[in-house]
């Protein structure tokens, strides 16, 4: 399927090299977040017609930028993520995140791991384990659409639709809808 614009960069790869700037917005200081090694849109199944369609009303009457139509960078944010991706952007703690390649922190997951309550007293700096999807790039406007969702206890996290504007490698945040919380 098309996308409905020739100005959505279609690039997967220059369009996650965004990610360490998104991910860098969405930290607290001193603290990092566990990043998913795979992309994703949270709970979304986007093999769900009805679900997504839905998912793109709720959105559309949620995230409302002034003077720009979200629905065709919507529609490229869906489509950019039919299929889950590697991550390839690199760690930076400085920057307030780790991408968990190796598994190491999922491994307090795994059957007695020690779950949440280990992983915090051995990586007290760590909040959260994030997980989030190529994000799709509107070059004319400069506007980015993307999902970032963490969970940081097992009844504590939530998943957002996120727009921001780029200029010169900085973003503003233009506006938010959540998608789920727990």
């Amino acid at each position: 399927m098309p996308l409905a614009w020739p100005e959505i960069r279609q690039d997967v790869k220059k369009n996650c090299n965004l990610l360490g700037l998104i991910l860098a917005q969405n930290h607290e200081e001193d603290l990092y977040v566990i990043v998913e090694p795979k992309t994703g849109l949270g709970h979304l199944d986007i093999n769900n017609k009805e679900e997504i369609n839905q998912a793109r009303e709720y959105i559309k009457k949620g995230l409302i930028i002034q003077g720009y139509d979200i629905s065709a960078l919507l529609d490229a944010l869906f489509e950019l993520n039919r299929e889950s991706i590697s991550l390839e952007i690199e760690s930076d703690m400085q920057q307030g995140y780790v991408i968990d390649r190796d598994s190491h922190f999922m491994k307090y997951f795994d059957k007695n791991g020690g779950e949440w309550k280990k992983l915090y007293q051995e990586n007290p700096k760590a909040y959260g384990i994030t997980t989030v999807s190529i994000p799709a790039y509107d070059e004319k406007s400069n506007i980015i659409l993307v999902y970032v969702g963490t969970q940081a206890e097992s009844l504590t996290g939530a998943g957002w639709i996120i727009a921001y504007r780029i200029e010169d490698k900085k973003l503003t945040e233009l506006g938010r809808v959540m998608l789920w919380i727990s």
